[in-house]
């Protein structure tokens, strides 16, 4: 597809000293410093309309992939691995993990739509696998690196996948129960560096790769994984 038929979104910004285009599946966004003029981005935009056309078929092809489908015999992702969903009407409502099935049962009490009952379900059953996996993936890494945080927290964010505020809080998105090991921890471990460098600075990257010496490779997989974010 031709990057023109997307819309592309321009943000200034006081702060920045630079120009960068991120690429998303639905939208290009471009950042500039506050005095770019229009004309520039236009130009900008179409000289690197080859770059942008290539990264935009990357993300899409991503998305498509990775997105997650609610469907009678569709597979939904857990720590990794792939499942294959089912939900059947019973008396009582509840979540089973069986070999290689995820099986969702429903009370037929409720008037909404089926999909939008198993998906309710599953959400909350996501969320406390997340909650008990992720503290102690947390727990984990934060003896090993020897930095602890002030507080720790379970989120469903739409854009991150985890969070380190200023006063030392972190915070983890519960679909990062969707991936595998090496990917949580590298959030974990990402997230957790950030408690001794507050920004993105080589020392910090640095520190990350003494823990985490394949974050790169880490971090595109999971750019890649970003349609989880959609749910």
């Amino acid at each position: 597809m031709d990057h023109n038929n997307l819309p592309y979104q321009v943000v200034r910004s006081k702060r920045r000293k630079t120009a960068q285009i991120r690429v998303h599946a639905e939208k290009i966004e471009v950042r500039i410093p506050h005095w770019v003029t229009d004309k520039w981005v236009e130009q900008w935009v179409s000289e690197r309309s080859e770059w942008i056309n290539k990264k935009w078929n990357e993300v899409y092809k991503a998305s498509q992939l990775f997105k997650i489908q609610i469907e009678q015999g569709s597979f939904i992702p857990l720590l990794g691995k792939s499942y294959q969903l089912s939900w059947h009407t019973v008396g009582n409502t509840s979540v089973m993990l069986n070999d290689e099935i995820i099986s969702v049962s429903l009370s037929g009490k409720s008037s909404k739509p089926k999909v939008e009952q198993v998906k309710q379900k599953l959400e909350a059953w996501y969320k406390q696998r997340a909650g008990e996996y992720l503290t102690q993936r947390l727990d984990y890494w934060q003896k090993r690196m020897g930095l602890y945080s002030s507080s720790k927290k379970i989120k469903g964010y739409k854009r991150r996948w985890g969070c380190c505020s200023g006063t030392g809080q972190i915070a983890l998105n519960w679909k990062l129960i969707f991936a595998d090991d090496e990917l949580i921890d590298y959030v974990v471990i990402h997230e957790i560096a950030h408690l001794q460098h507050m920004n993105h600075s080589k020392a910090f990257w640095l520190l990350v790769e003494q823990y985490c010496a394949d974050w790169k490779r880490l971090r595109k997989e999971l750019n890649n994984r970003a349609a989880w974010l959609k749910w």
